[in-house]
């Protein structure tokens, strides 16, 4: 065992240093050191650690269920490991929320297995995971816990699953939902099916022809650096991202203008969140990682960067959202 410290890991997090940290994975003398790699790795997403990380599920000195978490940030090859992981209590919510990230349909049947738990944590995890999936086994599912389960929190993940996947039977079961006693239930449905309204009205418009495609169009698909992006307030605050040339992202919530905002982004330590962005076409998606956790984004560049219609999700306290962010020009000095 070699000593590295907390500081040690957020310099190889910030370096991108695949290979410092799986070395401070397996070798960390410090239980908390060790774990604390297993996350930075998760949030890097370099196939190199997944073998690292699989091997780490044995570690019992750390958390391993936060193990299990970031090898769903590995994708595929981790898919088989993380359901057989899903027979060890002590890893299970982390297995089942790993697989809802990854999305593989192979895991569905797992999942719903555990949908009857007492645990309602692990409950909550396997319906959002059921989600985040999606496919008609799913739904058939998440029917099922909107109309059965008695506490409000899961009721309401299934509720806001069945407006994110769509489809008939999803909107049949939230309109049977708009009618239920529960005041908070009824407006969770409202609310799913207005997403489903919104989704519809986006897949009738008609889309232009894969060979009308120009490099004028494909350079519609990219943020701007020049400035911040900012979201419809909530309350006093807004929330603010920055794109960089470079690839990195920046997120912070606060109170105030842009131009007011823009004075905090080049503060050391930066205070707020940060992640790198990948495009693809005109799609974009990235993490952003603060002390308190990770909160994952997904969405599209719209109208030459100047908007961003973003889904959230935050693995801090499972929350999800849709916001359209604003780019605001802001004049770097």
């Amino acid at each position: 065992m070699i000593v590295i410290s907390h500081a040690d890991i957020d310099r190889m997090y910030v370096a991108r240093d695949v290979d410092g940290l799986i070395r401070a994975l397996t070798t960390a003398e410090s239980k908390d050191v060790r774990q604390l790699a297993a996350k930075a790795l998760g949030e890097l997403g370099d196939p190199r650690a997944t073998e690292p990380l699989i091997r780490a599920l044995r570690d019992r000195d750390i958390l391993r269920t936060e193990v299990a978490v970031s090898l769903g940030q590995m994708g595929v090859p981790a898919v088989e490991v993380l359901i057989q992981a899903m027979a060890d209590p002590e890893i299970r919510w982390g297995a089942v929320t790993a697989l809802g990230a990854i999305g593989d349909k192979r895991a569905i049947e797992h999942i719903i297995n555990v949908c009857t738990s007492v645990d309602s944590l692990l409950r909550g995890a396997a319906v959002i995971a059921l989600g985040r999936i999606g496919g008609n086994r799913a739904v058939e599912t998440l029917i099922y816990v909107a109309e059965k389960e008695e506490g409000f929190g899961i009721r309401r993940f299934a509720i806001e699953a069945l407006g994110e996947i769509g489809g008939a039977s999803a909107r049949e079961a939230l309109v049977r939902a708009t009618k239920h006693p529960d005041a908070s239930t009824r407006e969770a449905a409202e609310e799913a099916l207005k997403k489903i309204e919104i989704g519809d009205a986006e897949a009738a418009v008609p889309q232009p022809a894969a060979d009308q495609a120009t490099h004028t169009e494909l350079a519609l698909a990219s943020v701007r650096c020049d400035g911040l992006y900012q979201s419809e307030s909530s309350g006093e605050y807004s929330y603010f991202l920055r794109f960089l040339e470079d690839g990195t992202v920046r997120s912070i919530s606060a109170a105030g203008k842009a131009d007011q905002v823009f004075r905090w982004w080049d503060k050391d330590p930066f205070k707020g969140s940060s992640g790198t962005y990948v495009i693809e076409g005109s799609e974009i998606k990235f993490s952003v990682r603060s002390s308190s956790g990770v909160v994952d984004y997904e969405g599209e560049i719209q109208a030459q960067g100047e908007s961003l219609l973003l889904q959230s999700y935050s693995h801090i306290n499972s929350h999800r959202a849709k916001n359209t962010f604003w780019f605001v020009p802001v004049l770097v000095s």
